[in-house]
């Protein structure tokens, strides 16, 4: 009976491991942006991410996102701009259509693109929260 009893607590320890694990995995999009640009708001975020907002404060932004199938831009396009790959694919396509611009340039990892907004004046983009350092200017924080 005791054998039992400890099979199950090793059993109810591992279940509770894996579910911390697993809520560790969850990537949480943390907004930066090149020196100088000011904190956004998530409307705001989502009309330069459509190309509805070119510049702020005088400064012309440049979006950035990671490749399409990363698990980072996926939770970003869920969070932030409410809209999933395909949603946000076929709003591009229209809007070059119509010939009102064409959709941020991709990146292919976190690494790539911090690189990219500290060397890029009005670049915009995101990072896993984890990643985040103090040299990084953060726009948004959070979601909501």
């Amino acid at each position: 009976m005791q054998y039992f009893e400890e099979q199950h607590l090793r059993l109810l320890i591992l279940i509770i491991l894996l579910f911390f694990v697993t809520l560790s995995v969850v990537a949480e999009p943390l907004i930066i942006g090149h020196a100088g640009l000011p904190t956004l708001d998530r409307s705001t975020l989502q009309h330069i991410y459509t190309g509805k907002i070119v510049e702020l404060q005088g400064i012309r932004v440049i979006p950035v996102n990671l490749a399409v199938g990363h698990h980072l831009r996926q939770r970003f396009l869920e969070l932030y701009m409410q809209q999933d790959e395909n949603q946000y694919a076929a709003y591009w396509i229209m809007r070059r259509y119509v010939g009102k611009g064409k959709p941020p340039k991709d990146l292919n990892s976190t690494a790539e693109m911090q690189r990219f907004i500290t060397e890029t004046p009005g670049a915009i983009g995101y990072i896993d929260s984890n990643e985040a350092s103090p040299e990084l200017n953060i726009l948004l924080k959070n979601f909501e």
